[in-house]
């Protein structure tokens, strides 16, 4: 049975081990989507730790979301959709919670970079549809951005009023951030200059320009200098794009920045200074934007008839050309690589979790089969102990009543003995006070004092009396006051039975002042110092 103990606790504590596990994942994921929004990088670190692998359905649904969002918030663009679109699939289930409103929108953002039109659209616009039942302003004027952005191009005034109804709920918001109001009205600026009206888009650009008094992120000056130097290029006023744009280029060295800065300058007939900086961003960008770069220099070769230089430059283009789009079919290659693989762990890791599940079912009927043995043990130790334990208390309430009939006869026999020995101080006392009470006869019969004689058999039995039943009377006197003569202690044993100052002065034939005097002197000689306190009172109380 021992080893059968020890076998039992191995397994609870396996067990525990396994839901521990479980728990943590749990807990480390509502710790990263605590601190997600504040600080994404640590949220992502958080999430690293998490075992994908031993997560369930629903866990992994969250776990895909929340890693999209740290990733999105870090500024990482996500251009694979495996995590999301597990998330986004799952709760698809789930149209009425947050975590459906998250997923279409990461999902939106994910076809809107992959220029997925009508999906981003029908994405955002679910969006829109949740944040709105829930309440959520925040998440739905983020989805009227995305979707004005989404269809700008198709639909110029649709975008407008998808763009204005995000500025007008989010400045109507009493925590709105200045910096988020500021981006939604750039935004709403682009909308109106593509749908040509100059007049509302320079609005919204003034307007947002205003608001950089207010704030103190550093960042947002680029954007709105930018948008302006972006709407005078549209509307065709050069010099005023130029100005603004090199404010945008002044706040922060940007290379996309650098290159719309070059298209300012090729407008201003500044050609060298373009090729000079769209040269410099060629050489220093990334591959999107150096295709942007080697296409305005093969404007500029145009523009300057330089037949070798454009030559050169179209050379150039077509190289770079052909190395983007092989790096894109490389790209694109990955990428369906990436999802056939990750299909392949999905299914590794469901079957790891049904093999894991498995071994948990084991567990559990193992450990409730020796939890059933280990009870009927149990409970066949308890039932004897049960029974030692009455036959024990059995035994005690035997003994009990033995020391009760014991107890209750020697307090039979301390009652007879008190009630024997308050007879005889009775009858002592009666045969005192007849004797008195004789005395006082004779003495209003001859007119003198007459005095009563106390012999030895008397003070003999009145020693015995008040020494004897348990009350030690005389011993504790003398214990107590030790300074007192036998006279004295006789004195004190008739004070004790109770005889009066007046039949006191009649035995020892003195007057009853001299007798209260006399017991007064005894106050001394048992140290008594309260005035309140008699003598007479402190022998009765021993």
């Amino acid at each position: 049975m021992n080893r059968t103990k020890v076998y039992f606790t191995l397994l609870i504590a396996l067990l525990l081990t396994m839901l521990c596990s479980c728990g943590r994942n749990a807990k480390v994921m509502d710790e990263a989507e605590r601190i997600v929004e504040q600080s994404p990088d640590s949220s992502l670190a958080l999430l690293s730790t998490v075992d994908r692998y031993s997560l369930s359905k629903s866990d992994r649904a969250r776990f895909g979301l929340l890693f999209t969002m740290a990733q999105d918030k870090s500024g990482i663009d996500v251009d694979m959709d495996t995590l999301i679109r597990q998330s986004y699939i799952y709760y698809k289930g789930e149209p009425e919670t947050k975590y459906y409103g998250l997923s279409q929108y990461y999902m939106g953002k994910y076809y809107f970079l992959n220029d997925s039109t009508t999906e981003c659209e029908e994405c955002f616009q679910n969006v829109v549809n949740n944040a709105k039942k829930r309440g959520d302003i925040d998440l739905q004027c983020l989805a009227l951005e995305k979707l004005s952005r989404s269809i700008v191009l198709s639909n110029k005034r649709l975008s407008v009023i998808y763009a204005k109804k995000a500025v007008d709920l989010y400045s109507n918001q009493k925590n709105a951030k200045i910096a988020n109001l500021i981006l939604y009205m750039l935004n709403l600026a682009n909308c109106y200059i593509l749908d040509n009206q100059k007049d509302s888009s320079f609005f919204y650009l003034r307007q947002s320009q205003q608001y950089l008094n207010r704030i103190s992120d550093n960042s947002m000056p680029k954007y709105v200098y930018h948008s302006l130097s972006r709407a005078f290029y549209y509307f065709n006023e050069k010099d005023s794009a130029l100005f603004y744009s090199r404010k945008a280029i002044d706040e922060t060295s940007d290379i996309k920045l650098m290159v719309f800065y070059s298209c300012c300058l090729e407008e201003c007939d500044s050609l060298e200074s373009a090729e000079r900086l769209l040269r410099i961003c060629s050489a220093e960008s990334n591959d999107k934007l150096k295709y942007s770069s080697y296409m305005e220099l093969c404007k500029l070769s145009c523009k300057r008839i330089n037949d070798k230089q454009l030559s050169t430059d179209i050379d150039s283009l077509e190289r770079f050309a052909d190395k983007y789009m092989l790096d894109l079919y490389s790209q694109k290659g990955k990428y369906f690589e990436e999802n056939i693989n990750q299909g392949r762990q999905l299914e590794r890791q469901e079957n790891a979790v049904m093999v894991r599940n498995g071994v948990i079912l084991f567990i559990i009927v193992t450990v409730l089969l020796l939890a059933a043995l280990v009870y009927v043990y149990l409970s066949k130790r308890k039932a004897l102990h049960a029974q030692e334990i009455k036959y024990m208390q059995d035994q005690y309430e035997m003994e009990l009543d033995s020391q009760r009939k014991e107890k209750e006869y020697l307090e039979k026999e301390h009652n007879l003995l008190l009630e024997s020995k308050n007879k005889q101080i009775a009858l002592l006392k009666n045969g005192l006070f007849e004797r008195l009470e004789l005395a006082k006869k004779i003495k209003d019969a001859k007119g003198q004092s007459c005095h009563i004689v106390i012999n030895d058999n008397d003070w003999n039995q009145l020693y015995s009396l008040l020494e004897g039943g348990e009350e030690y009377f005389v011993s504790k006197l003398k214990e107590r006051y030790p300074s007192l003569s036998n006279d004295e202690i006789q004195m004190c044993m008739l004070i004790r039975i109770g005889l009066s100052n007046e039949d006191m002065a009649n035995i020892y034939c003195i007057t009853v002042n001299s007798m209260k005097r006399k017991l007064y002197s005894f106050k001394e000689k048992m140290g008594i110092t309260d005035k309140n306190q008699s003598v007479r009172n402190v022998i009765q109380g021993l």
